[in-house]
């Protein structure tokens, strides 16, 4: 492995050591495991979310439909990501949190004990807010977590490469160029690299926590292509700030928000996103999507 893995936790802090070294692979007996075919869907029944003693998030009720898009959207600090963490229990990683409520993936609990967390984690993959290459060349990004798995340099390795840089709307711009530095792409296209070198690992769920901020308007413009390209091959589920970028790509739209610091936060609303932006049912909605406030 030609970087340490000091060097891929400065670049990639998401990323377990356990899994950067290869260690606590997917087991194939737990009792829990997780279905790695097709499309996932998910479903959160009575969902809460508490920080010690205090409860951000409570009473969520809501299903991701397979192979669609669904969009979060709510002002700052009112759980939109948090929520998202729950998805793949990256929420884990910090301390005295506590997932009340029921969330299932294609039937299964994430949450039952027994349940192999680096295998959620390859079902629900994750994009942040800040592209992360590793600093390798571009083909071996996309082949790192494959080649983890076991799959070595051959025409199913490059296969792979050159599918998940299609997937992700990146193989024309790249495919001359994939043993050159990832940090030589400019930001959008790192952005893209970063869900091709995702979508190496064959999700069922992506999720992406405001892809967008970070990047200028043609990229964002180039990354939204992506995502309504993936339409029908992996379900995503979103967080943005922009409320024209969810009218443009998702095809569910759920509104989150706190109404008082004191109070938990709550998913006021959620519907077909041409509905819900065009006549939503709650009068708050009506007023965050006018801008009365948020």
């Amino acid at each position: 492995m030609p970087q340490s893995s000091a060097a891929l936790k400065e670049h990639a802090p998401f990323v377990s050591l356990e899994v950067i070294e290869g260690r606590n692979r997917p087991s194939t007996t737990s009792n829990h495991a997780i279905n790695a075919d097709g499309v996932g869907t998910f479903e959160l029944s009575d969902v809460s979310i508490s920080y010690g003693s205090e409860t951000v998030l409570a009473g969520v009720d809501l299903t991701v439909p397979a192979g669609l898009t669904t969009a979060l959207i709510g002002p700052s600090g009112c759980g939109k990501s948090t929520l998202l963490r729950c998805l793949n229990r990256m929420n884990d990683e910090l301390t005295d949190v506590h997932v009340g409520g029921r969330i299932t993936l294609d039937g299964h609990d994430i949450n039952a004990v027994g349940t192999d967390l680096t295998a959620l984690r390859m079902q629900v993959g994750q994009i942040f807010q800040r592209h992360n290459p590793f600093p390798f060349s571009i083909y071996d990004n996309i082949a790192f977590g494959p080649r983890l798995q076991g799959l070595r340099k051959g025409s199913t390795l490059d296969g792979l490469v050159e599918r998940s840089l299609r997937m992700a709307a990146l193989w024309d711009e790249v495919k001359d160029k994939l043993s050159d530095s990832a940090f030589a792409l400019s930001g959008g296209q790192q952005q893209r690299l970063c869900i091709a070198r995702t979508l190496a690992m064959r999700p069922k769920v992506l999720l992406m926590d405001e892809p967008c901020s970070a990047l200028d308007p043609l990229s964002t413009a180039q990354v939204e292509e992506t995502i309504r390209g993936l339409e029908g091959s992996v379900t995503i589920v979103i967080v943005t700030h922009q409320m024209q970028q969810a009218a443009r790509i998702a095809h569910q739209t759920a509104f989150v928000l706190r109404d008082d610091t004191d109070e938990p936060g709550c998913l006021v609303e959620v519907g077909p996103t041409e509905q819900l932006f065009s006549n939503p049912r709650d009068k708050r909605t009506q007023d965050y999507l006018t801008g009365c406030f948020g």
